[in-house]
């Protein structure tokens, strides 16, 4: 699989993107008991080298100031106080990365979290910035209960490899959950639902393994339903009808087929309640729902966020998939009945496109 021209492709396309803008330094989303702090910066590293075809978390030229970052943070904690337990610190790609965010910046703001209201931290960084030095810092400032939330996506080195190619090793990251335990602190570890190249039936298998590995190493999994962004190769996929939008409803058949540790452990995330489009003409496409299903899969969505008693979690389940209003179910049901889908094929016949549409030469060079 020519990965090297796939980058190449994938940075042509973010390429087109508009800059985020300087005014605002920090992102904000909050979600029931959580609020995220996203400290946004340059360009995260994976997204510089062309990795991650569905990933676009945006970039900046330039960085603000300490004093800036911090300014807008205190702003932040003052608005946001009430009913909020976790305070996910986070930036456009991993937040323990010097290059993106600085030791001091980071200090100032963990310093900051520290003195903040809000019991419970989570830091979302990439597994390869987890070190030692930076687990340290985070230990001498944060005397809270402390969750380091890392991507992982799939356990299936083929898959890794091919649409993620951000050269990640299972064993190193065994290390690394080994290195954050010693700390005890919480781990999180991101899955995603919806790989391209795949039938509806391997989607939900390969992220059931995903989880349940996660789930055999004594970290929470969290589940990311695929959204299709704009300036991705995703995006360039879906266009050229070669990858289709998942329905919410796999995500509930998903949480049916789960053993009851995972059902308890597991998070949902980006399932139709965020959207971070540039702009009306550039939207993001979410997870699929009619007009009947979608209220009341957010409804669902929320309510299994409030508690995490495996009974309840698998009444909410029972309950809709039994009083399901529309054809949604039915036809989700009816998809996974398809033939399994051959990746390596779908991947060739995709590279065979690309050299069509891309005007790409013997060499595999690309014409801009």
């Amino acid at each position: 699989m020519d990965t090297i021209t796939l980058k190449r492709i994938n940075k042509q396309i973010r390429n087109k993107r508009p800059c985020l803008s300087t005014k605002v330094l920090c992102s904000i989303f909050r979600s029931g008991d959580l609020l995220e702090i996203g400290f946004l910066s340059k360009q995260c590293k994976n997204d510089l080298s062309g990795s991650c075809l569905m990933c676009d978390y945006g970039y900046m030229h330039q960085m603000g100031s300490l004093e800036e970052y911090i300014r807008e943070m205190k702003a932040i904690l003052a608005e946001y106080t009430e009913n909020i337990d976790y305070l996910l610190l986070c930036t456009n790609g991993s937040i323990l990365d010097s290059y993106q965010i600085s030791t001091e910046i980071l200090t100032a703001i963990l310093i900051e979290a520290q003195k903040s209201s809000i019991p419970n931290i989570i830091i979302e960084t990439h597994y390869k910035d987890v070190t030692k030095d930076k687990l340290d810092l985070i230990n001498r400032i944060v005397e809270k209960p402390i969750t380091i939330e890392m991507g992982l996506e799939t356990i299936n080195p083929k898959y890794q490899d091919a649409l993620f190619m951000k050269g990640i090793s299972i064993k190193e990251y065994l290390s690394t959950i080994q290195l954050i335990k010693k700390y005890n602190y919480n781990i999180e570890i991101n899955i995603m639902l919806g790989l391209p190249f795949l039938s509806p039936k391997q989607q939900i298998d390969d992220a059931i393994n995903t989880i349940e590995w996660v789930v055999c190493q004594g970290c929470s999994p969290v589940l990311f339903p695929l959204n299709i962004k704009y300036f991705t190769f995703l995006r360039y996929m879906y266009d050229k009808k070669v990858y289709t939008p998942i329905s919410l409803w796999l995500v509930v058949i998903l949480l049916d087929k789960l053993s009851d540790k995972a059902l308890q452990e597991i998070i949902i995330a980006w399932y139709g309640n965020r959207d971070e489009s540039y702009s009306k003409d550039s939207p993001t496409i979410m997870p699929q729902a009619c007009r009947i299903c979608k209220p009341i899969l957010n409804k669902f969505f929320q309510n299994f966020l409030r508690t995490d008693e495996v009974k309840e979690r698998k009444l909410l389940i029972s309950n809709l998939m039994s009083q399901s209003a529309c054809e949604c179910l039915t036809a989700v049901k009816g998809g996974l009945k398809q033939p399994d889908s051959n990746f390596e094929e779908n991947y060739q016949k995709l590279f065979n496109q690309i050299v069509l549409d891309f005007g790409i030469e013997n060499k595999g060079e690309i014409n801009d």
